[in-house]
């Protein structure tokens, strides 16, 4: 019986293995993950200074030149909109709504960072975007509260209230 457990653990080893690898990823994936938790989850409610975000968004970008998975880009997007590189989080969110075509979400934050990365100014392009996201899901409360703020800066208050009133009935 004890050479048939040890037959039977000497198989099993490189099946779990191999689970365990598809599960947590690679080791530099394992390091990345916990590179931001320690840069994003400070204790007593702490925000992260500039600087760690900074070089943060520098290893995520590293880390993402020879991989490009949807998380990772998501995580980098994110980073790249806490320290305000809007252009950059566009871009980030625009090669995530290629891998995902049909999720509001990713549009949604596609068009916040475009909406900023241009001075708070809708464009053609910023349009067709929200237009897209609302077809997907006309109750995306991100481009819902950006056309309403838009349209309320123009004058356009029957705009800004329909808006407004899809994003609060969510």
């Amino acid at each position: 019986c004890g050479a048939g457990s040890l037959v039977v653990l000497l198989c099993a080893l490189p099946v779990a293995a191999a689970m365990l690898y598809q599960h947590l990823g690679s080791w530099d994936a394992y390091r990345m993950a916990q590179r931001v938790e320690q840069v994003l989850n400070k204790q007593s409610g702490e925000r992260p200074e500039a600087s760690e975000l900074m070089s943060l968004l520098g290893d995520l970008a590293r880390f993402n030149q020879d991989q490009e998975q949807p998380d990772w880009l998501f995580v980098q997007a994110q980073t790249a909109m806490q320290v305000g590189a809007y252009p950059a989080a566009a871009a980030l969110f625009a090669r995530l709504s290629e891998v995902e075509p049909s999720n509001a979400d990713i549009l949604g934050w596609q068009v916040q960072a475009l909406f900023l990365a241009r001075g708070r100014q809708l464009d053609p392009e910023i349009e067709a975007l929200i237009d897209r996201t609302l077809q997907i899901n006309p109750h995306q409360s991100t481009v819902l509260g950006i056309r309403g703020m838009n349209a309320f800066e123009s004058g356009n208050y029957a705009l800004a209230a329909q808006a407004w009133g899809q994003a609060v009935a969510v």
